[in-house]
């Protein structure tokens, strides 16, 4: 949501480097499901057999719903007529639909985050919640302001302060690894070395996922608590100082030995 904001507002989102960085996070963005079964499979400690035999049920399910949301350009969902014929009914089945599949994943011993997700993905592609998506846009600013917001509160303001050094070390190896290792894939890629750059600095920051990644690794007990704090921080500020950061790519491209 950050990253597309921005480029939005510079114009830059039908670009050959926004659409190519706009491909990129949507790759990041349905990579969360692997990860996530993956960090669900992690956790067997004190499992039963039969807890086991269970998200094993489940990884086949969650993958068989992955595959055939792929290989469909369109789903259409088995709705009755009064549903598809009122917008409001509309809205009312895709929050059902997001909570059932989340509640589903969760009675497999799976992430309900997952099934949230896999919800999300499947309204957005059903032609009878079509008007969800529509209906929903005006509310983007809200819903954005309210992420920037949420961010701020998860922030350990006193555990930051504690541990300002490491914060600071990992934050700018993060930001500087993931433009270096991006630019060199873009520049793979056929973009010419100022555009790598670009797209290297605008990849640098951290994923939004990846909150959902670190909670559901700490309540799996698969992160420790002060380990949790760290990523949550470093995640953060990623995303708070990846505007400036970015600007700050852009004065130096202007350079004339880049």
């Amino acid at each position: 949501a950050v990253l597309v904001k921005l480029l939005v507002e510079n114009k830059e989102l039908h670009t050959r480097t926004g659409r190519t960085v706009l491909s990129i996070l949507l790759v990041q963005d349905l990579a969360i499901v692997p990860m996530l079964l993956i960090i669900s499979l992690l956790n067997r400690a004190h499992v039963s057999l039969a807890e086991i035999a269970l998200q094993g049920v489940g990884l086949l399910l969650v993958l068989l719903l992955v595959w055939w949301m792929i290989s469909k350009r369109q789903i259409s969902l088995p709705l009755p007529p009064a549903v598809r014929k009122d917008s409001e009914l509309q809205l009312f089945a895709a929050m059902v639909l997001a909570l059932g599949l989340a509640t589903l994943t969760g009675l497999f011993n799976l992430s309900t985050a997952l099934g949230a997700f896999l919800a999300g993905i499947l309204v957005a592609k059903a032609k009878e919640t079509s008007w969800v998506h529509t209906s929903l846009h005006p509310f983007y600013t809200v819903f954005v302001s309210l992420f920037f917001i949420s961010i701020g509160m998860l922030i350990d303001i006193p555990f930051v302060m504690a541990h300002v050094r490491e914060v600071s070390l990992l934050l700018a190896a993060v930001l500087l690894l993931n433009t270096i290792i991006n630019s060199m894939v873009l520049e793979s890629l056929g973009f010419r070395r100022k555009a790598s750059l670009y797209g290297g600095a605008l990849l640098a920051q951290v994923g939004e996922f990846s909150f959902i990644l670190a909670t559901v690794g700490v309540q799996s007990e698969l992160i420790p608590p002060d380990m949790y704090q760290m990523l949550i921080a470093v995640i953060a500020l990623s995303l708070l100082v990846s505007p400036i950061y970015i600007s700050i790519v852009k004065r130096l491209m202007r350079q004339p030995s880049l």
